[in-house]
C-alpha cells in the first residue's frame, strides 16, 4: 500500500436482511462477512497506517443489534440451522458492537495512539433492503 497514514477508517459498508441464505466467496453467511468480518479485516490491514496519524476507526453498527438473540451464535454462524434474514442481520450488527468495544479495551491495553468509536446512524429511508432482495431473488 503506497499510503503511510490513514487519519481516519469508517467501517459503515453493510449489507441487510437478505431473503435467501447466501456465502461469502470464503464461506460466511453474507452479511456477517460483509458487515463485520470485512471490516475486521481491514482494521486489522491498516491498523499500523491508522497509528502512524493518531487516527480514529469508526464502526457504523445500528440499534438493530437489539432486535435478535443478543448474544454471538458461536455453534452456527452461518446459520445454516435457522436463516432468518432479520435476526443474522440483527446479529451482524451486534458483532460489529461486540467487536468494537473490544478493540477500544486492546488499543487502550496496550497505549495505541488510536480512538475507536461505535456509532448507530439513526434511521434512513433507503431503499437497502428492498434493494438487496430484489437483486437476490432476480438472479
Amino acid at each position: 500500500m503506497q499510503t503511510p497514514q490513514i487519519d481516519a477508517l469508517i467501517c459503515n459498508g453493510a449489507i441487510a436482511q437478505i431473503a435467501k441464505q447466501q456465502k461469502t466467496a470464503d464461506g460466511y453467511e453474507s452479511q456477517l462477512g460483509v458487515n463485520h468480518f470485512g471490516h475486521f479485516l481491514l482494521c486489522g490491514l491498516v491498523f499500523d497506517r491508522i497509528e502512524s496519524s493518531q487516527g480514529r476507526i469508526v464502526v457504523v453498527s445500528s440499534e438493530g443489534y437489539k432486535m435478535g438473540l443478543k448474544t454471538i451464535q458461536f455453534e452456527d454462524m452461518n446459520w445454516d440451522k435457522n436463516y432468518y434474514p432479520n435476526s443474522v442481520y440483527s446479529h451482524s450488527k451486534l458483532a460489529q458492537m461486540m467487536f468494537a468495544y473490544e478493540l477500544q479495551d486492546r488499543v487502550e491495553a496496550a497505549k495505541k495512539n488510536v480512538q475507536v468509536y461505535v456509532c448507530h446512524p439513526g434511521a434512513a429511508n433507503t431503499s437497502l433492503i428492498r434493494r438487496s432482495c430484489v437483486r437476490l431473488n432476480s438472479t
